[in-house]
């Protein structure tokens, strides 16, 4: 083991420090011997928990300052990278982006460049290739041109009310057309002589329905003979009264005589002949009745005619008998007139056939 100077200065290597390597230190004791005291060199060892403790800590740090120099070197590359992009109306730009179109669609550039690598303390410093994997893109070098990702996007298409029609990819697409509704103005006077006119065919609709109700009510509510369906209250005068000018109240089934009809505005009342009063027949609001006029008499029927005289059993038979002896004959006739047909059918033929033979006699004759 060398010695050490008094002084205690460190002979470890560059760059580490006297707790990391340990020290030897010189102290002066004194033995009680000749010449002066001596040196006696100690060693302190740097395995305590302490020390190690520190020195873990000085090479996280140590480690973590690498990463941040490498994660700012490779900002600075990402930075030069976007820099050197190449613009979208490059000539460069456009003659790529012309092959790589098809023909129908239109392609637009999207560049697709690598975001911030950071690097989490306590881990490896990654390459620039490896923490572009990480990240999940391809690594480029610098000097190269950044990688261009061309996505086709189909091109705009005119809109119109009805239907959608594709734009070809030489014309450009046109606008969209908005379709204004055409609103006719109509003038202040043709609206109040449609209003009139709307006005006039209500009131004449009214009208006539009134005049019907008056019609059908004046040929069904007469004078007459009336039968009560709701109790109804008789008064002493046309008009509707009050509680205390009642003088009588005419039960349901009651039959009274009805001498005079008067239509009110609302109801329909009849001056009817004992009681001597005014009732109630028909509310013309809602046409609920009180009183109901009794359907005239039935006139006496007309006896019935007198009833034709039924033939009697004999005549019936004999009249069966006749119509047997009619057919009977008839078909006598038939069958005579069939055998007279027959019979002369017959006997032409046969002189027909005699006819014949005796023609063919003559011609043996002669040939002979």
């Amino acid at each position: 083991m060398p010695p050490r100077s008094s002084s205690g200065e460190e002979d470890a290597a560059p760059g580490r420090s006297r707790k990391e390597t340990g020290s030897y230190l010189s102290l002066p004791v004194c033995h009680g011997c000749k010449g002066g005291p001596k040196l006696v060199y100690c060693h302190d060892e740097p395995s305590s928990a302490p020390n190690a403790n520190v020195q873990a800590a000085q090479k996280l740090v140590q480690k973590i300052e690498a990463l941040d120099q490498e994660n700012r070197r490779l900002q600075q590359e990402i930075a030069k990278l976007r820099r050197r992009r190449p613009s979208p109306s490059g000539g460069r730009g456009r003659g790529s982006a012309a092959k790589t179109s098809q023909p129908g669609t239109v392609s637009a550039s999207r560049v697709v460049t690598a975001p911030k690598v950071l690097v989490r303390p306590g881990c490896r410093s990654l390459s620039p290739p490896r923490a572009a994997a990480a990240a999940g893109l391809r690594h480029c070098s610098p000097p190269a041109s950044p990688r261009i990702v061309r996505v086709n996007i189909l091109p705009p298409r005119a809109f119109s009310p009805t239907q959608v029609t594709p734009v070809s990819p030489v014309q450009s697409p046109r606008p969209p057309v908005a379709v204004v509704p055409v609103c006719t103005v109509v003038p202040v006077a043709a609206a109040q002589a449609c209003r009139r006119s709307a006005e006039e065919r209500a009131g004449s609709r009214e009208e006539a329905f009134m005049r019907g109700w008056k019609m059908f009510h004046e040929q069904d509510d007469g004078p007459g003979v009336y039968v009560v369906e709701k109790e109804v209250a008789v008064e002493p005068t046309p008009s509707l009264g009050k509680y205390e000018d009642i003088i009588t109240l005419l039960g349901v089934g009651s039959v009274v005589h009805v001498m005079a009809v008067m239509h009110s505005e609302k109801r329909i009342r009849g001056r009817i002949f004992h009681p001597t009063g005014w009732i109630s027949l028909v509310d013309k609001e809602d046409g609920f009745r009180w009183a109901r006029r009794q359907a005239p008499l039935a006139r006496p029927q007309s006896p019935p005619p007198t009833a034709m005289a039924q033939p009697s059993p004999e005549a019936g038979a004999g009249e069966g008998q006749k119509k047997g002896a009619l057919m009977s004959i008839w078909r006598q006739a038939l069958l005579e007139a069939a055998t007279k047909r027959a019979a002369d059918t017959r006997s032409a033929g046969e002189a027909a056939a005699e006819a014949v033979a005796e023609d063919l006699r003559e011609e043996e004759r002669a040939c002979e």
